[in-house]
């Protein structure tokens, strides 16, 4: 039983209270690792927006079991909306993303996508231009090229993972420094 160390009963909060903040600081903290792993830089202020959110839907209806898939539903239309949002930002500043992406010059970016292209196979190369740049069905493409929808997208999600390394966009890009020959 939790005890009041006030002498006004109506300021002590009920135990099924505390058990809901603690159940809200739990789920708090495990939408910031969510957001965390979905590469969303302002992961704290997405969980308090899925808390507020929660607490809104709470106070119109009487919470029944757990809050945990509730609020996991909130953050995907959080996350939805953070990428949304942040698309919106590029698309009027007019800026990419990433600091590295925007301080290569043009000549460096060229040079780099020339090297990034030539890690592909011919027939890697030509799936990625087919189904990025001339924007093929992935239907289409998965007959010419003998395989199902299924195992396309993967191949295809694997040439991406293979070359994400490689991107100025991936947070873990350096690029190669260029030697001097004179040293």
């Amino acid at each position: 039983m939790i005890s009041c160390p006030t002498q006004s009963p109506s300021l002590c909060p009920s135990a099924s209270a505390v058990l809901l903040a603690d159940q809200f600081l739990q789920i708090r903290r495990r939408l910031v690792v969510y957001f965390e792993r979905r590469a969303r830089p302002n992961a704290d202020d997405l969980a308090d927006e899925c808390i507020l959110r929660l607490v809104r839907l709470l106070a119109k209806e009487e919470p029944r079991g757990d809050l945990a898939p509730v609020a996991y539903g909130i953050a995907r239309l959080v996350l939805l909306e953070s990428f949304r949002e942040s698309a919106r930002f590029v698309e009027l500043n007019g800026n990419e993303p990433a600091e590295e992406a925007a301080s290569m010059q043009q000549s460096d970016r060229r040079e780099h996508a020339l090297h990034v292209i030539g890690l592909l196979s011919p027939e890697e190369r030509e799936l990625l231009e087919a189904y990025f740049i001339d924007r093929e069905p992935a239907a289409t493409l998965s007959k010419r090229y003998r395989l199902t929808p299924a195992g396309f997208r993967s191949r295809v999600f694997r040439l991406k993972a293979r070359l994400a390394p490689c991107t100025p966009l991936n947070s873990n890009y350096e690029p190669e420094r260029r030697r001097d020959s004179t040293k």
